[in-house]
């Protein structure tokens, strides 16, 4: 299979190559990248991916409450160390979720403070407690040298946690003639907090 390479500058409109483009989504995280005041140099991306075809995703399952891991498509080799990469991960291409730089940790939106952590060396970000909100496409963007050498997505799919009680209740009942019609609601036995 043929391989092809994907080169842009930072700067350029990624609308076209968002679809089959691994490097898709740059155009958005060089916009939080600024608004968060952070300083960027004018980059280049050479993004290998297969000639014409679309990113196989990969996808996590977990529930409310329950801790949940993202994989990263990059492992920093034992020959290295996390001071010569950056390191971010992104939800719905626009969202700093976690990003390190030169092996410290940047800062971090609120939502995410003291649920978030990263590995250093697979660089998989580990969700705790997982929230209903946390439902969507996430993103590891690794770069070394200005380089990207990494960016795919994760999706990650959280289900509720509702345990519903053995009884049911009847809310509404009516007959019509020889028919009937009801409507059993089930009561919830264990809230969310």
């Amino acid at each position: 299979m043929a391989v092809g390479f994907l080169v842009a500058q930072l700067l350029l409109t990624w609308s076209k190559l968002y679809l089959i483009s691994p490097c898709k989504g740059l155009s958005f995280f060089r916009q939080q990248v600024l608004a968060q005041g952070w300083s960027t140099d004018s980059l280049t991306f050479v993004c290998p991916s297969p000639a014409g075809q679309a990113l196989e995703k990969k996808v996590v399952r977990g529930r409310v409450g329950e801790k949940v891991s993202l994989p990263c498509c990059h492992e920093i080799p034992s020959s290295e160390s996390l001071q010569n990469y950056r390191v971010y991960w992104q939800k719905n291409i626009t969202d700093v979720v976690l990003a390190y730089s030169k092996g410290s940790m940047m800062s971090q939106p609120e939502r995410y403070q003291n649920r978030t952590e990263m590995d250093l060396w697979n660089l998989t970000l580990w969700i705790s407690p997982v929230e209903i909100l946390d439902n969507g496409s996430y993103q590891c963007v690794v770069q070394r040298n200005s380089i990207v050498v990494c960016d795919e997505p994760v999706i990650l799919f959280v289900t509720g946690r509702w345990v519903a009680s053995r009884h049911l209740r009847l809310s509404s009942a009516r007959f019509w003639g020889e028919g009937c019609s009801s409507k059993l609601v089930p009561t919830v036995a264990d809230r969310l907090s």
